[in-house]
């Protein structure tokens, strides 16, 4: 769940019943939804549809051989500002299974962008800057048993729309962390370049520098057992400054 400019909530949901039910039989119409803060839903979109409608019908429904979650959306990420590349309000959508992420403008319904890979299975998008695109690249391989990771280790992929081209500026942390989920998972690039991840299926939590491990930490339960870590946010002294004194207010209020 995200919060957008306007103080909306877009939320991933299912469309059940579907339209496309009646075509394809099962299908798992995955959606985007927008809920206003006091919980009234105020509009659903089916993403098989935006993509249809935008001309990337193949993607909704594969080339190969038919599969009910084709698309498989886990993140939703709203654009709090404007810049060259897109505008406050655009989202980012992931789709895990066929490898994609594209910007959607939703008062136009246009994708404003597309790209499939190089990342693969990808979870968790970001804005960074004027023109970058944040991508946790868990870059493994359902159904192949022996090396399921392609590149041993998930990746964060760093894509400039100003210059079509891709980094990876902390492949060496990454593989000195031997950071793979391969599930979920997520970054967060921080202020002074460094990255805060959560890899999700092996419960851990870490802040990585280009080259180097600043941190990492592990919730034991017991010797045997971990503690999962679930979407979890990195906040900076001033966001904490900042979020203090609500906090504060309402434990006076209650």
């Amino acid at each position: 769940n995200e919060v957008g400019p306007d103080g909306n909530f877009w939320i991933p949901t299912v469309i059940n019943p579907s339209p496309l039910h009646r075509k394809y039989g099962k299908y798992k119409d995955d959606g985007i939804a927008k809920v206003s803060q006091d919980g009234k839903l105020l509009s659903v979109l089916s993403v098989a549809d935006i993509l249809v409608r935008n001309g990337y019908r193949a993607i909704a429904f594969g080339s190969g051989e038919y599969h009910w979650n084709n698309i498989h959306l886990n993140d939703i990420e709203p654009a709090l500002y404007s810049t060259k590349y897109w505008d406050k309000g655009d989202i980012l959508l992931s789709m895990r299974h066929p490898s994609t992420v594209f910007l959607y403008r939703p008062r136009t319904d246009e994708i404003l962008w597309l790209k499939t890979g190089p990342w693969i299975a990808q979870h968790d998008v970001d804005f960074l800057g004027d023109s970058k695109i944040v991508i946790y690249g868990n870059d493994y391989v359902w159904g192949k048993k022996d090396k399921p990771f392609i590149d041993k280790i998930n990746n964060v992929y760093v894509y400039d729309l100003s210059t079509d081209t891709i980094l990876l500026p902390y492949k060496n942390s990454m593989t000195k962390a031997d950071v793979r989920t391969d599930q979920e998972g997520l970054q967060e690039i921080l202020p002074n370049g460094d990255v805060f991840i959560e890899e999700q299926t092996r419960g851990r939590l870490l802040r990585l520098s280009y080259d180097q491990i600043v941190w990492e930490y592990t919730y034991r339960l017991s010797d045997i057992y971990l503690g999962m870590p679930k979407w979890s946010r990195y906040l900076t002294k001033d966001q904490v400054n900042h979020i203090l004194p609500v906090i504060n207010a309402n434990n006076c209020a209650n």
